[in-house]
């Protein structure tokens, strides 16, 4: 008996364990959002936010802010060569 009641417990507590939703967004904005800061501003708690490859630039791809959320924003493919986020400004600027 104690040791299903100590199962019960783990499952429990395993279940409340947080898992968020992944978003994606791609520089050219024909992702889940059309940009980074979109998608910062729908996500909740650990939600993830995944960027394609590519250069994100101008407004809502730089000085994001993260609200003070339990976020991941990370590159789908895990490469910075091809996955950039342009603080400097946009194409025309």
């Amino acid at each position: 008996m104690r040791r299903c009641i100590q199962a019960l417990g783990l499952i429990v507590a395993l279940s409340g364990m947080a898992s968020g939703t992944t978003y994606v967004v791609t520089p050219d904005g024909t992702g889940d959002f059309p940009t980074i800061q979109a998608a910062v501003d729908y996500a909740v708690d650990y939600d993830i936010i995944e960027l394609t490859d590519g250069t994100f630039t101008g407004n809502g791809n730089r000085d994001i802010d993260y609200q003070g959320k339990s976020i991941t924003v990370k590159s789908q493919t895990g490469d910075p060569q091809v996955c950039i986020i342009d603080c400097q400004g946009s194409e025309t600027e």
